[in-house]
């Protein structure tokens, strides 16, 4: 009976199984899929650090966007509360060690961008509006 060697991988749940026979299969098929634990924890540390940005980006908008008119201060407050969802599923994905496992995650994260957009082009939208209605003035 030939000796079966069981990994798990540390990226996913799921278990490998080789032949002990093939070492160097085992090793190269190990190597492949293994993630080094330092990688894990740059890319964990990184994912927060990245959060936190998202946070400040939101901060800085929301206030901003205070004394601002009505239709950017209302731009203002959803991208805000946009900017604030991105970077808790950064917080997400830091624990699930993709941003396209579980597709939720990417859902949440494709809706984000949409969101994101979306805001950019009104936001452009209402300041040449606005930039029609005051003809710059002449000296």
């Amino acid at each position: 009976m030939v000796e079966m060697l069981t990994l798990r991988l540390i990226s996913s749940n799921r278990r490998c199984i080789i032949r002990r026979s093939n070492a160097t299969a085992a090793f190269a098929k190990m190597t492949e899929l293994h993630r080094v634990p330092q990688n894990d924890t740059v890319f964990v540390y990184g994912n927060y650090g990245e959060a936190a940005l998202w946070a400040v980006i939101a901060v800085v908008i929301a206030v901003r966007s205070r004394r601002a008119d009505a239709v950017v201060r209302r731009i203002g407050v959803v991208a805000a509360v946009a900017f604030c969802a991105f970077g808790v599923s950064d917080v997400v994905e830091a624990s699930t060690g993709a941003w396209w496992r579980p597709w939720s995650l990417l859902v949440w994260k494709a809706v984000c961008v949409v969101v994101f957009v979306g805001l950019f082009a009104g936001y452009v939208r209402h300041t040449r509006r606005e930039a029609r209605k005051i003809p710059p003035r002449r000296q």
